[in-house]
């Protein structure tokens, strides 16, 4: 039986960070956290009448911030994941938690659920650079918290960095991974920075309030991590992503491979039997309505062909390792096949895409402009 992964959208936050575009509301009072717990809860035991397969291989509960539930939410929102669903034992189940916002009654109630994994936003370990960001923690905080989960025997943890930031360096990016990589995390994610709409980042950049690193420098973060982190064992899997030998995120790797997943929450995106599904964004209305499934999820895409194979290129691309054509050629009918065909050769020619035994991956230049790669692969 083919197995699947769960995502778990938790919408709440203490602060909205002033770069984020996600789904998140902030300041929410506990008791509409509790509202929506409840609802969440509904909508998991509703599954038992949707006939999926019920057996999980990862679970990914992200936001917002999902440790500002107090444990017993949490444990209340896991009673009904495992009253519905199996688990693998060999099933990779994580966590986003920020600093300061867990406590040992917190990691238990983790940790007697089955979390194996945390992931853990820290940015920049530069105190004036977290109050840029708007982050309501400083670099002692995440400390503490991270040596917390440590003791109390989190054992695979994921920490997140961000260059590009305004004020930032090639210095200072430089002294900050080399600091975080002494924790010795298992995992790291490391993001440039967008200037996405409707944040307060873009509000502050369109006055010019915002002293952004330029392009050049930007890449030179970027390739600079790329081979340190390598040089400290690290394999660079992902446009964004590094992982230890064994360590690499897993639940992530379904959104990439067009491997089934469901998600559950406010907003949240399913990938079930081909089709593409999304919950709805309003916070009121899901909390009303969540025992009617059909009121809450859409049909965003249906499955088929022509749709999957864009996504395969589009999405398997971010991997490193590129993506099989042997594979394109067994799953796919030549007819749709066949208007790729020039796209490859000329990124190729291009040298952003490199092709050998079968495979295609970004190229170093591809992965500099991996944007406009990806794009091709999309409504050409």
């Amino acid at each position: 039986m083919e197995v699947m992964g769960l995502y778990i959208h938790i919408p709440f936050c203490v602060k909205k960070c002033d770069y984020c575009d996600f789904l998140s509301f902030d300041h929410s009072e506990f008791i509409l956290r509790d509202a929506y717990v409840d609802a969440l809860v509904v909508e998991i035991l509703g599954m038992k009448s949707q006939n999926l397969n019920n057996k999980l291989s990862t679970i990914y509960m992200g936001g917002g911030t999902p440790s500002i539930l107090s444990a017993e939410q949490f444990s209340r929102i896991m009673k009904a994941v495992f009253d519905v669903f199996e688990w693998t034992e060999d099933g990779e189940f994580t966590i986003e938690v920020n600093p300061g916002m867990v406590d040992a009654l917190k990691v238990r109630a983790y940790l007697d659920a089955g979390v194996n994994r945390v992931s853990m936003g820290l940015q920049s370990d530069e105190e004036q650079m977290l109050k840029t960001l708007g982050r309501i923690h400083d670099y002692q905080v995440f400390l503490e918290t991270y040596q917390m989960m440590r003791a109390m025997g989190i054992e695979n943890i994921s920490l997140d960095l961000m260059f590009g930031l305004p004020g930032q360096t090639f210095k200072s990016f430089k002294a900050t991974l080399e600091k975080t990589i002494k924790l010795e995390p298992e995992h790291l994610s490391i993001y440039g920075l967008i200037i996405e709409p409707g944040t307060v980042f873009e509000s502050q950049n369109k006055k010019g309030l915002l002293d952004l690193p330029d392009e050049d420098e930007e890449r030179r973060m970027y390739w600079w991590a790329h081979d340190f982190l390598e040089s400290k064992g690290y394999e660079h899997y992902e446009i964004s992503s590094y992982g230890k030998p064994g360590r690499i995120g897993r639940h992530n790797q379904s959104y990439w491979t067009l491997a089934p997943y469901l998600g559950v929450g406010l907003g949240a995106a399913s990938y079930l039997n081909l089709n593409r599904y999304k919950n709805i964004e309003n916070l009121k209305i899901y909390i009303s309505k969540s025992h009617e499934l059909d009121e809450i999820r859409e049909l965003e895409q249906t499955g088929n062909a022509i749709n999957r194979l864009e996504e395969y290129f589009f999405l398997g691309l971010r991997q490193l390792k590129g993506i099989s054509l042997v594979k394109v050629y067994e799953d796919f009918e030549e007819e749709l096949i066949a208007p790729y065909r020039p796209i490859i050769k000329q990124l190729v020619e291009e040298e952003m895409l490199v092709e050998s035994d079968g495979w295609i991956r970004l190229t170093r230049r591809g992965l500099d402009l991996s944007n406009y790669v990806l794009a091709q692969f999309i409504n050409f």
